[in-house]
């Protein structure tokens, strides 16, 4: 596609990168939404001694934009890229929480950026959305997962929010790979990046007026506190770097093409229908299940996303069921579910996970979409760990069995 022939250079290097091979077990730090990875995020970017480098779709979660400013006031180096143009617009948070940051950027004065990604400077997008969700921490650590930073990506625990998983993953070689994705794609001189510390005219668009009662307002709430960076960690082997719209069709194929015995699967969105024709993901999955690998597919309930009050499906305009219906044509070796949304107790499914041969899990912003894996940047990564993998796979039975599967 043209996409990838014009930035060919920049994605063969980034490609190098990720295929470089581990030198030694790493630790993983794991958790999951709604109930700890808003801990383990708020965690690793206290962490940080020296720099913290931010790709994020959505921005307008309280405990997450304290814990930014905490960081910056106190002499970290903070690089922020944001998606400029989310489906629906900014809202009056995301707006405040820009203004707040940039602001705090500016005093600090030692070089922080906040960089938007958007076409509105009239500049051809490189991506169709930057839908990343990943922090490089100190050079030596990477923060990524499925969750906006969000109230319900990134839920207070206690309160209801999205399924979806998260690890910070302490390789200093994973790390700087992602470093140099997010360089990449911060640059402004392609016209599609603003820099919101470097234009007093943009920042003037995003001034707090009366969203600064807001702000003011999260102060009173009920401090987030947190003892651990995740809730457990885990030794692992090896880890790749998977993203759109360079790697992660080959990427995920390669992960479907390479099982032996069993992948789960748990997404938000997989549509059988590309513009192309079908998704290429389908046929994977079915040649998969012919050599013998058990898959179970587990779908977001598309009701959640119904905004008439009858809690019903658009049959005209949903994904997931066409999808389950011919996963679950192809026989006994694929078994594909609707979720049991409201006995997992989360708001929807948010994730965008994979799970492979007792061994790799994979942690992803990618829906398995034409957009999401063509025109987006996403990013994802590939675990080589038996114990992250069963930590996951725990997760997903159990949300598996709500739904009605054996």
């Amino acid at each position: 596609m043209e996409l990838s022939r014009k930035f060919s250079i920049v994605s063969l290097f980034l490609f190098a990168l990720s295929s470089l091979p581990s030198q030694a077990s790493f630790p993983v730090d794991v958790a999951y939404a709604p109930d700890t990875n808003l801990n383990l995020t708020v965690s690793a970017i206290k962490s940080a001694q020296h720099s913290i480098l931010l790709n994020i779709y959505e921005l307008t979660s309280p405990q997450i934009a304290d814990a930014l400013l905490g960081q910056i006031r106190a002499g970290v180096q903070v690089q922020i890229l944001e998606e400029g143009q989310p489906v629906g617009g900014f809202s009056a948070a995301s707006k405040g929480i820009e203004s707040e940051l940039a602001q705090a950027m500016r005093a600090a004065g030692k070089g922080d950026h906040l960089f938007v990604m958007t076409a509105s400077s009239g500049a051809s997008r490189r991506f169709h959305f930057d839908h990343g969700k990943y922090a490089v921490i100190d050079g030596n650590a990477l923060l990524i997962g499925s969750e906006n930073y969000s109230p319900t990506g990134n839920a207070v625990p206690g309160t209801l929010g999205n399924r979806g998983w998260e690890v910070v993953i302490h390789n200093p070689q994973i790390a700087q790979n992602f470093q140099a994705v997010f360089q990449s794609d911060a640059v402004t001189t392609h016209g599609d990046v603003v820099d919101m510390t470097g234009s007093a005219v943009m920042i003037s668009e995003f001034q707090c007026d009366d969203l600064c009662l807001e702000l003011d307002a999260r102060k009173t709430m009920e401090p987030f506190s947190s003892s651990s960076l995740g809730d457990a960690t885990f030794p692992a082997d090896a880890v790749q770097r998977i993203t759109s719209p360079d790697s992660s069709l080959s990427g995920l194929l390669g992960l479907i093409n390479g099982a032996r015995s069993s992948i789960d699967i748990e997404l938000m969105t997989f549509d059988s229908a590309w513009p192309s024709g079908s998704n290429p993901l389908i046929g994977a999955l079915e040649q998969a299940a012919r050599r013998g690998v058990k898959i179970r597919v587990l779908l977001n309930d598309e009701a959640a996303f119904n905004n008439n009050g009858t809690g019903t499906v658009n049959l005209s305009s949903s994904k997931n069921i066409p999808t389950m219906k011919i996963l679950n044509q192809f026989g006994s070796g694929i078994v594909a579910k609707i979720a049991n949304i409201k006995g997992m107790g989360v708001d929807y499914i948010h994730n965008k996970g994979m799970l492979v041969d007792g061994n790799i899990t994979l942690i992803s912003s990618i829906n398995w979409d034409a957009n999401s894996i063509q025109n987006n940047r996403e990013a994802a990564v590939a675990i080589s760990s038996s114990a992250v993998h069963a930590y996951y796979e725990g997760l997903f039975t159990k949300d598996w069995q709500v739904s009605g599967g054996q």
